[in-house]
């Protein structure tokens, strides 16, 4: 790390210390893992919106399973290194999301179809050389362990982060409507296609560089689940984010607290913690919903 890199996470640290009145927040080792869970929860956030919105829930999935697909290209290059082997999966992931945007252009088959063909392949492929070269590392890229996260991973990630602010900042909103209507998009002189192999890109890149830290399946749950319950909680397109962003970061801290005491797997605590926040999301909608409907009927009986 660099002279300000160190300072920067000394800091973080700090703020850990002095702001979590928990035991586990007050031993150093778990601050990195911890500080992860919180970069990887507002990076999931920036394109859970926009997944949900789009109904791309399957696409990620698919480019999260690829991985394994990006391992085996590293392996049979001779690459072992975590650093370079995260670049090689991270390029490759980047490959399998343009390609899968590229034949849902050109293909008759259902994009649903489609994304199924690539993931089982790529995912086919992978074990097979996976296990030809019997690679030792394969469970930690299903499930993860982001007690085992490096300050160098830490450093990638927040790094990930600042690059998707500056890249989804001016061009969120675009995104958002291709995802709700391309052609009406396209009429707005929107270019959709440009927009939408960028954004796959973009996911691929959030994928490939969480599924070292953290696994494919949380990765893929930490990006449709509070999506799906923002949606629910929010009110308008621009709070969608925010709620988002919000149960994000509940259900990363709440879920990384809660696996400490109970002794669990951080990952699947983190899942349950997101999921128990998506129930409550749909109790409130349904409430909202039942709530609107008696007032737009208390307006009839007036206007009768």
């Amino acid at each position: 790390m660099s002279g300000a890199a160190e300072w920067l996470y000394s800091a973080a640290c700090g703020a850990v210390k002095a702001l979590l009145p928990f035991e586990w927040a007050q031993k150093s080792f778990m601050h990195t893992p911890f500080l992860t869970i919180v970069v990887v929860a507002l990076l999931t956030a920036v394109v859970g919106t926009i997944v949900v919105n789009a109904r791309m829930a399957f696409f990620t999935s698919a480019i999260g399973h690829s991985a394994f697909s990006g391992v085996a290209a590293g392996i049979l290059m001779g690459i072992t290194d975590p650093g370079r082997l995260t670049l090689v999966m991270v390029g490759f992931g980047c490959l399998a999301a343009v390609l899968i945007t590229w034949l849902g252009r050109r293909s008759s088959v259902p994009p649903d179809s489609l994304v199924g063909v690539v993931q089982t392949l790529a995912v086919a492929a992978g074990i097979v050389v996976i296990t030809a070269f019997r690679f030792q590392r394969t469970e930690q890229f299903l499930f993860g362990d982001v007690l085992f996260a490096t300050k160098g991973e830490l450093g990638a990630l927040f790094l990930t982060f600042l690059v998707l602010l500056v890249l989804a900042a001016p061009s969120y909103n675009r995104l958002l409507l291709i995802g709700l209507n391309s052609d009406l998009a396209q009429a707005w002189g929107v270019r959709t296609r440009a927009y939408e192999y960028l954004f796959a890109a973009a996911v691929a890149v959030v994928v490939m560089m969480c599924v070292n830290a953290v696994g494919v399946l949380l990765v893929t749950a930490m990006i449709i689940i509070p999506a799906a319950a923002g949606r629910n909680f929010a009110w308008s397109a621009g709070s969608m984010f925010w709620m988002s962003l919000l149960v994000s970061l509940v259900s990363g801290v709440g879920g990384f607290a809660g696996s400490w005491y109970l002794k669990a797997a951080a990952g699947a605590t983190i899942v349950l913690a997101a999921g128990v926040l998506f129930a409550l999301s749909y109790v409130v909608f349904a409430l909202r919903r039942r709530t609107m409907r008696r007032r737009s009927v208390q307006e009839g009986d007036e206007r009768a």
